[in-house]
């Protein structure tokens, strides 16, 4: 435990770990489900901690036709996905149902009828709509067709090739900002007549104050247009929509109205030009309720998972196969980066049982300060501060 720099073994309760295993052989077992779907589980089952997954037969489907690797690694490389999001989300945490919630299949389908959307900024290798597509982990969503983190990518210049993208950040302010930011600089290099459009999909935060991210995107040079959808005029896709549980599909009010900002390049207005028909369109396609969609049950157990140490694979720094830290939550809370193993990746884990000033250090939601940590590898301007 611990690490170099100046967050490693220090008071504030995150620490940098190498996950250890019991010498006996493990192995992924699977087994046929119902309707398509796959059952997968570690033998011999490890004492204390959760070891088996279900997909359902839609996403068991989409998983293999992106999977890119070898196929007598498939059930393996299925398995170390699923502990990964379920480790950092929570199975039954309505808080990670929320961080997976997605635009409807029919709304995204007509931003690429529209406006030419053929790349998510924000996915994952399960809830994804397109082929390409960048997620939070690169050691185990490649195999699945991620080309990765989307600040990485966007710095390293990797976005030069999307014409016209869906944007769906997690709903943290700086997060958000941050997008807004690094799709301005990508929007900026870009030649006359190279065209670009991204459309980003975000919660209507500009009351009673604006947030930063609506600051920055009424502030960017690329604006073209902003579509309000009323809370009650709109649903998002399940977060949990790959379960086994959710063979049909499901759909979740948001807790605010939510935003579809245009940023585009002239070329890009050009090419996809934001007009009141294909955003009438929009709203018929957002508003579910209206076509008797089903809306799937409230989570009841809100906090079941957050009781117990929180795993966050170190993506960043262990794509550079560096050793890092940063201060984070305005210097309440230290955190450090190790290199990645070669199967489940580096871990940060937060020990909750230790307090720390502030509580969440300033952050309403414990969503929000683990997005907050997670600036540390992706944060514009380079490597992350502390010198990883």
């Amino acid at each position: 435990a611990g690490g170099g720099g100046e967050g490693g073994g220090g008071e504030g309760g995150v620490h940098a770990t190498q996950p250890s295993y019991p010498s006996r052989r493990l192995c992924v077992v699977a087994t046929a489900e119902q309707r398509g779907g796959c059952r997968l589980r570690l033998e011999p089952r490890p004492e204390g901690q959760r070891a088996e997954h279900a997909l359902n037969g839609e996403c068991f489907a989409k998983l293999k036709e992106g999977y890119k690797g070898a196929a007598r690694e498939l059930n393996a490389r299925l398995f170390l996905l699923l502990q990964r999001y379920a480790t950092l989300f929570g199975p039954r945490s309505s808080e990670g149902r929320g961080w997976q919630l997605a635009t409807p299949p029919g709304a995204m389908a007509q931003l690429g009828a529209d406006f030419g959307v053929g790349f998510e900024c924000f996915a994952s290798p399960m809830n994804r709509r397109h082929a390409r597509f960048c997620s939070a982990f690169a050691d185990t969503d490649a195999p699945f067709g991620s080309s990765g983190n989307f600040f990485s990518v966007a710095r390293s210049g990797g976005l030069r090739g999307v014409r016209s993208a869906e944007c769906g950040p997690p709903y943290d302010d700086g997060i958000m900002a941050m997008a807004v930011r690094a799709i301005d600089a990508e929007l900026a290099s870009r030649p006359a007549g190279c065209p670009g459009s991204f459309v980003l999909v975000v919660p209507d935060w500009r009351s009673p104050q604006p947030a930063d991210f609506v600051r920055a995107a009424e502030a960017s040079p690329h604006l073209s247009h902003v579509l309000e959808l009323p809370k009650e005029e709109h649903r998002y896709l399940d977060g949990f929509q790959h379960l086994a549980s959710s063979a049909s599909p499901r759909y979740v009010l948001g807790e605010t109205g939510s935003l579809l900002i245009f940023l585009q390049n002239a070329a890009g207005a050009r090419a996809w030009p934001v007009c009141e028909a294909a955003l009438q369109r929009q709203r018929r396609e957002w508003n579910l309720s209206a076509r008797g969609q089903a809306l799937a049950p409230p989570s009841s157990d809100r906090a079941t998972d957050a009781a117990t140490a929180l795993r966050i694979a170190a993506d960043g720094a262990a794509a550079d196969g560096a050793i890092g830290a940063a201060d984070a939550a305005e210097g309440s809370i230290s955190v450090s980066h190790t290199n990645a193993v070669a199967t489940s990746g580096a871990l940060l884990c937060l020990d909750l049982s230790v307090p720390f000033p502030g509580a969440l250090g300033g952050h309403r939601d414990l969503a929000s300060l683990l997005w907050s940590l997670g600036k540390i590898y992706c944060s514009s301007g380079g490597a992350p501060r502390g010198g990883g």
